[in-house]
């Protein structure tokens, strides 16, 4: 049973992802390409070893409080949070994580 509920969650997954993809303007995408670059360029900067996140934590809240991201929070772990609602509730939501910490001394030269 399990393994049903899981291909009806890919396939929806993926029934939400090309809808948004037929939404969002070809004209869009080098903009948000070039935005995205910047963003990881720019966090990518901030050193961030294992349990020494939080001035990049800090610049990811600055970044969701930017983007108009409600409920915006950091943990007891440097991890960050914030809601961006959509449109329409009756859809199930979306959560994107991931770690912000790196596994490299915070003196190692992060010069691009």
């Amino acid at each position: 049973m399990r393994g049903h509920l899981y291909l009806v969650e890919v396939n929806l997954m993926r029934d939400l992802i090309q809808q948004f993809a037929r939404q969002l303007s070809t004209n869009d995408l080098g903009s948000l390409a070039t935005w995205v670059t910047d963003q990881g360029q720019a966090i990518q900067q901030i050193p961030a070893p294992t349990f020494e996140e939080a001035a990049r934590a800090k610049y990811m809240m600055e970044q969701f409080e930017a983007l108009g991201l409600q409920q915006r929070q950091v943990d007891d772990m440097q991890n960050v949070y914030g809601l961006l609602p959509g449109e329409n509730t009756d859809c199930p939501g979306l959560m994107i994580m991931a770690h912000i910490d790196t596994v490299f001394p915070a003196k190692t030269d992060l010069t691009l």
